[in-house]
């Protein structure tokens, strides 16, 4: 009778684009399911979104259809952790809107998460989330969270901003999140937010690495650590790393060759949103053949 009272448990989150194609979709819920539970279940729905971005109607495709459906219970390490992408930090160009090539001070550029968080105003303005956000509990029986998570990063500075790096934070570090508030007041116990500096650190042409971590512990021993994302291969090096994990500051700025004190920018700038998928990885070897 217990699970019948039980409240469901979900992201709120997820937009599917893509053609016609069967997808093997996995998910890792330990983070939405309570404590050491008896039983659990499990509720599959879509939602038709088309009508946000303009299209009429709400039958648009007789798709998503789920098969092969199946729920694996195993033993688990650290805590449960879970991000979604939009609470993920974004590319970003300087806060001010333009780069100014002569107060090169000036050109800060915020760590922020894609989401907007204007999503239910009437305007057009698009804010971006500024505080990237985690989903991070115990699941482990007699587990809590040990300490607080934290966020690791490294900096890949651009030389020519080190003048203006104000911010007192070093290039290789870490921040410890908190409990952000929810929507009465009180603050969100199952997940936790991190930022870095607005301004003062991350400028223009400069690259960082991050990742989360989080340990839990029973009755402070048995302490097991958990990150996301899972694989933090090529963090410190700089060599390939999880693109997601990854936030460039654009655009690049350098020093003009034979001239004192004056800078430029490159002349293109390419957008790759497939990444690793199809064509946008051709277009990612194509530049770096030609040595771009």
């Amino acid at each position: 009778a217990d699970i019948e009272e039980s409240v469901w448990a979900d992201r709120d989150s997820g937009v599917h684009y893509g053609g016609p194609e069967y997808l093997r979709w996995k998910q890792d819920v330990a983070d939405l399911i309570q404590d050491d539970p008896e039983f659990i279940q499990l509720r599959l729905g879509v939602w038709e979104f088309g009508w946000w971005f303009g299209w009429i109607g709400d039958n648009g495709t007789p798709a998503p259809y789920y098969d092969n459906v199946r729920i694996l219970a195993y033993p688990y390490f650290g805590p449960g952790m879970d991000i979604v992408t939009f609470n993920l930090a974004s590319d970003n160009f300087p806060a001010g809107g333009q780069m100014d090539l002569e107060d090169l001070g000036s050109n800060s550029v915020r760590f922020d998460a894609i989401r907007d968080v204007a999503w239910n105003d009437d305007s057009p303005r698009f804010d971006p989330g500024d505080s990237l956000f985690c989903d991070i509990i115990s699941v482990r029986g007699g587990t809590e969270i040990a300490g607080v998570p934290r966020l690791h990063y490294k900096l890949k500075a651009n030389p020519v901003f080190d003048p203006y790096r104000t911010s007192g934070l070093p290039g290789e570090g870490f921040v410890e999140g908190w409990h952000p508030l929810g929507p009465g007041g009180d603050p969100i116990q199952w997940g936790f937010a991190f930022d870095l500096p607005d301004t003062g650190f991350f400028f223009p042409g400069d690259a960082i690495h991050y990742f989360i971590a989080a340990t839990d512990a029973i009755e402070g021993s048995d302490l097991q650590t958990n990150h996301v994302p899972s694989d933090t291969t090529g963090f410190s090096e700089f060599g390939p790393y999880d693109s997601q994990f990854t936030v460039r500051a654009l655009p690049s700025v350098r020093a003009v060759a034979g001239t004192q004190g004056e800078f430029d920018t490159p002349g293109v700038l390419f957008w790759n949103r497939f990444a690793g998928r199809g064509a946008g990885s051709q277009w990612t070897q194509a530049f770096r053949g030609l040595g771009l």
